[in-house]
């Protein structure tokens, strides 16, 4: 590491000069007071068996998954207002949710409830051999951290409950780690994806605090921690693209840079070995290629166009691997962050790890300060990730920015989005990926496709109907695009996408070739899609804004401030679409729009801004 790291020692609440220094402390201390009257009005959320059975019976994870992250949210807050205020009133209803937390018969989620990948969730968890999913790991990691925190205050008012913590993590967490394999660890060719490093990131947490003593486990666990982020990373190519998209950045490659920090502060120079990995830079440094304006990136597969201010975390991802790109990036970002410590997102899961809220609470200062001054540097340029087919422009006078995805129709949270493309103009989203609605038991089951959101119609792209079936994209590796060529003046490129329609389960009568170009520069956009299909094509595009056609040309279309001139045009449908899933409802409004574009052979969309 170049810089001087925080240890989980330097948390204590001895060490005043930090506590009383801390990042938006104003912030901090209303939080912590939101938090002790909602438990003194409410109590700690409840979590009885029905609500734990609720997956079971209605396929419904939000309502469970609510009260529990709240308990650790609540936790994980009143521990940094204490820290701040040193009030025993917060300390009492820390001690409660420890307490609360202690007593559940599972840290690991109703829908994660499965010794092997992939299986049917057992009813009930058992309790005499706990598992490890990505929220045991993250329970581990908040009372192990609370332990560290604020194990001596604890400890005075309340005997015996700091021995209790590390009963349960080791009984929940450490042992488990140690005799168990659990498929996330990665075993030989078998995929990783985030969980890999977002596990072994917090079980190394910990190790590192629980085991601090214990040479010999942190020995094991440091080279078990090795071995999985060597499966992880086998799964990425060398350009470092996430094929699960910019909003699982902080859980894959950022959780990834968080077990090698862990790793250092357990034995130093455990680390040393990735920090001149040009693989690891490329992982670091995508979610800034990705970045488009604003609070948007460019998104697929199961991410919102929204992924989220950078932070502390990012800034020293970039200073470990050498990127004044991505160091520059997050402090910038960081610091227009109205919700650093994440108090307000929709997403129940964010706020609970406290070793985020302790880096962003001792570190914050300095990453604004960072961010004073900072010329930000030109992201918003040509970048091509061969691994996965994701093609990301910009015009030069940057009013135009545009992706297209060819890749396969197999990668982690995919959707069948083979050359889907999205674009922005001035920042704001023209043709759109929707996203993902809420996980219910359905999204990560067989019948994953039947979901609207998943399938290639719902997409900017075309769908068939040879004999009276809709014909859609399949899933699976097999259903790929090709590229067929980059263009040398860096405005787009060709690819061929009708192995995306056909393949082993499926194929479409006639259709032999379906090319799709994307051109982008500073004087518009032009997607042009020709194939040999014989029958009438729909082609589907999806826009935030409602699109009007010309009362005088039905082939000049307008949505937003832009101008769809289009050449070959037999007919348009313009659908809206109402929005009621809250998940999606953070990134679009309550109606969207689907037009489908009719069309026979060949295809021209000239896309431009209006000219008032």
């Amino acid at each position: 590491m170049k810089n001087k790291m925080l240890t989980f020692q330097d948390f204590n609440y001895s060490n005043r000069e930090l506590w009383d220094n801390i990042y938006q402390k104003d912030m901090l201390i209303k939080q912590g007071l939101c938090d002790i009257e909602e438990l003194e009005k409410n109590g700690i959320p409840s979590i009885p068996l029905s609500l734990w059975c609720d997956f079971r019976y209605t396929g419904n994870r939000v309502r469970f998954e609510h009260n529990f992250f709240m308990r650790r949210k609540f936790l994980a807050n009143l521990v940094i207002y204490e820290g701040i205020q040193q009030d025993k009133k917060a300390l009492s209803l820390i001690a409660d949710l420890i307490w609360a937390i202690c007593e559940e018969s599972s840290w690991c989620l109703p829908a994660h409830n499965s010794y092997k990948r992939d299986t049917p969730q057992l009813p009930l968890p058992d309790v005499s051999s706990p598992v490890i999913d990505l929220f045991a790991a993250e329970t581990g990691a908040l009372l192990s951290t609370v332990y560290a925190v604020c194990r001596e205050e604890l400890e005075y008012e309340y005997p015996g409950i700091s021995e209790r913590i590390k009963y349960e993590v080791t009984r929940r967490v450490l042992t488990p780690y140690q005799n168990m394999h659990f498929w996330w660890m990665g075993n030989g060719d078998e995929p990783m994806l985030n969980w890999t490093v977002w596990c072994t990131q917090n079980v190394l947490i910990s190790a590192a605090i629980i085991k601090s003593n214990d040479i010999k486990y942190l020995d094991f666990a440091l080279d078990k921690a090795k071995k999985s982020i060597g499966f992880f990373l086998k799964d990425y190519g060398q350009d470092g693209c996430c094929n699960e998209g910019s909003q699982y950045y902080r859980h894959a490659g950022l959780c990834m840079f968080g077990s090698f920090y862990i790793m250092e502060l357990i034995k130093e120079g455990s680390s040393t070995i990735y920090q001149n990995d040009e693989k690891i830079k490329n992982v670091a440094e995508y979610i800034a290629h990705m970045h488009v304006a604003g609070d948007y990136y460019i998104n697929y597969a199961d991410c919102s166009p929204l992924s989220g201010h950078r932070s502390v975390r990012e800034y020293l991802f970039g200073q470990f691997v050498g990127s004044n790109l991505l160091s520059d990036f997050a402090a910038s970002s960081f610091a227009t962050d109205t919700d650093p410590y994440k108090f307000h997102v929709q997403d129940d899961s964010e706020g609970i790890n406290l070793w985020y809220q302790l880096l962003t609470a001792f570190l914050g200062n300095s990453v604004y300060q960072k961010s004073l001054g900072v010329g930000l540097a030109d992201i918003n340029e040509y970048h091509y990730y061969p691994s996965v087919g994701l093609l990301k422009m910009c015009s030069d006078n940057g009013s135009y920015i545009g992706a297209i995805k060819a890749g396969n129709n197999d990668d982690n949270h995919n959707h069948n989005d083979v050359g889907s493309v999205t674009l922005y103009v001035d920042g704001k989203p023209l043709l759109i990926d929707i996203g993902v609605e809420s996980y219910t038991r359905k999204t990560f089951s067989d019948k994953r496709y039947e979901i609207w959101t998943m399938q290639s119609s719902w997409h900017n792209l075309p769908e068939f109907d040879p004999d009276g079936n809709k014909y859609m994209q399949m899933p699976g590796k097999d259903y790929a695009a090709n590229v067929l060529e980059l263009y040398k003046d860096k405005s787009g490129m060709l690819v061929d996408i009708a192995g995306a329609y056909n393949g082993p389960d499926q194929i479409i009568p006639g259709l032999n070739s379906y090319t799709r170009s994307m051109i982008l520069n500073d004087n518009g956009v032009v997607i042009e899609d020709r194939t040999d299909y014989p029958g009438l094509v729909a082609l589907t595009l999806m826009t935030r804004d409602k699109m009007s056609v010309d009362t005088i040309n039905r082939s000049i279309l307008r949505c937003a401030g832009s101008q769809f001139d289009i050449a070959g045009l037999s007919d348009v449908e313009i659908t809206p679409v109402d929005v009621t899933d809250p998940r999606l409802l953070t990134a679009w409004p309550s109606t969207i729009y689907r037009t489908r574009l009719l069309f026979y052979k060949n295809i021209t969309i000239k896309i431009k801004k209006t000219i008032l």
